[in-house]
């Protein structure tokens, strides 16, 4: 949602209040680099006591209408200025690389698998040395024990 920028953060102002609708849009076009452009216009919409009246009742040029229901655009206020606010709102659209998430994975898991690999043959490897050794030990001592007899 576009209402749901942080106040707080430098270089950002949330100019929606919540009280808006989509009034036209979403709009696609192509800006002049070739990326695509996504526009949505929001405007005011039917709210107690927009215009001063009791906050009971809605304003006179929102006769028929219920709350959250977009304004009439050719609604003015008891001062003579327009009552429907718009504000045209215009994003790019990037689809990014959707298979480099798997792709990074694939390749971890590759690699953890390659490292796996050779820390089992290593791990085999001493294995076998130490049976060959304990072999040999065993092999030696039997023969000491029979030449000593």
């Amino acid at each position: 949602s576009l209402a749901g920028l942080d106040e707080g953060e430098a270089g950002y102002f949330n100019v929606l209040t919540g009280t808006e609708a989509v009034v036209d849009g979403p709009f696609y076009a192509e800006a002049t680099n070739g990326r695509p452009i996504v526009a949505m216009t929001f405007g005011t919409t039917c709210q107690f006591g927009l215009d001063g009246a009791e906050p009971t009742a809605l304003p006179a040029f929102c006769d028929g209408l219920s709350v959250g229901d977009p304004i009439p655009a050719d609604a003015v206020t008891a001062d003579g200025n327009p009552a429907r606010v718009e504000q045209t709102f215009f994003a790019f659209y990037d689809a990014g690389a959707p298979y480099f998430p798997s792709l990074l994975m694939i390749g971890i898991l590759g690699v953890l698998f390659v490292l796996h690999m050779v820390l089992l043959a290593r791990d085999e490897k001493r294995e076998r040395m130490e049976a060959t050794e304990a072999a040999a030990e065993a092999v030696e001592s039997e023969e000491r024990d029979t030449v000593s007899v």
